[in-house]
This record gives C-alpha cells, structure tokens and sequence, in this order.
C-alpha cells in the first residue's frame, strides 16, 4: 500500500514536529509507505494544479484529499471547491488511485481572530466549512468512496479537552490534535 496526502497546512503539519502530525503518525501504524504533500498556505487551486506531479506521478495506491480551508479564509466560494475537489477525484479514478476524501477540520473562531487575522471572519468561515461537511458527506454516500471525517472527530474532541490541548492557533492543531486526527483513519486495501 502507498499513500499520497495532498492538502494545506492540515495536511503538512504546521506548528508541531514533522513525527507529530497525523501523515506522520498514519506512516507509524500502518505497513506501507506514506507521502506528506500538504503545502503551507496552499488552496484547492494549487493542489489541483500540482496534482499530477504530487499523486499520480508517485503510483500511489490512495491518495487521502483534503483542502478548502485557505480557499474559505480567502473568500473562495464553497462551488470552487467543490470543483477542484471533484476533479482530483476523478483525475485519481482515471489512474487507478482510490480517493479518500478528508473533510477538514472545524476553526476555533475566538482563538483564530487572536492569531491570525481580526479582519477574517471566521465564524463565517467554520460555517462555509460545515456546509462543505454537508456536501461531502453527501457526496460520499453517493459515490460509495471512504472519507475521514476530521471535522466530526475534532468537534466531538472538544467535550473531552480545553481548546488550547487540540489547537495552536486556532487554525493549527496541536500533538494531541493529530493524534486524534490520525485516530479515525483506517484504510483497507
């Protein structure tokens, strides 16, 4: 088994060690090989752009998708998304890579406009993100692909830690953020 993780600053792990983040720890538990393409900053845009190059071109066997979050904090439309989304799945389907759909994780509103930017609106941004949740959802269950639902596992973390144990920044997770990310993967061959 090979797998392609392409995505943002999710997927690449910003702000905590490279043996910290969820790619790293899915490489630990599982037997075969991982590849780490999450690009800090990058959007749908950039992912469907260097897609070629970062998945196909490794042979990989699945290639885990997850991206929109920069598209959102830019006020990149919901459709846009989509659309980039849609084509990597297909561009993997037509090479004999299985797609999983990572759907990414909610923003702590509060502790993003701290960090990063007060002129973003990122209650508006976590909503943009939730009604992509309901697409993806959506989608998967018509398409019978396997998605990981990030989005549901960090939410659902928030009854058992503090914010400040899952995120760094509000945006970025913590160690114990992927941790629990890489806790809901499970991909059969």
């Amino acid at each position: 088994m090979k797998i392609v993780c392409i995505g943002d600053s999710l997927t690449f792990g910003y702000g905590v060690r490279e043996i910290e983040c969820w790619v790293s720890l899915l490489r630990k538990g599982l037997n075969g090989e991982v590849i780490n393409k999450g690009i800090n900053g990058d959007t749908t845009d950039g992912m469907t752009y260097r897609f070629q190059r970062d998945v196909i071109s490794k042979s990989p066997t699945h290639v885990i998708i997850m991206g929109g979050s920069n598209d959102l904090i830019m006020g990149r439309s919901k459709t846009d998304i989509i659309n980039n989304i849609e084509e990597m799945i297909n561009l993997s389907i037509k090479d004999g890579v299985m797609p999983i759909i990572g759907i990414q994780p909610p923003m702590d509103a509060e502790m993003a406009n701290k960090y990063w930017s007060a002129y973003t609106d990122f209650k508006q941004v976590n909503e943009n993100i939730r009604a992509y949740r309901d697409w993806a959802t959506s989608y998967i269950k018509k398409t019978n692909l396997t998605c990981f639902d990030f989005y549901k596992a960090i939410n659902e973390s928030m009854y058992k830690y503090k914010k400040e144990e899952i995120y760094i920044d509000g945006v970025h997770f913590t160690p114990r953020g992927h941790s629990i990310m890489a806790g809901i993967i499970n991909i059969k061959k």
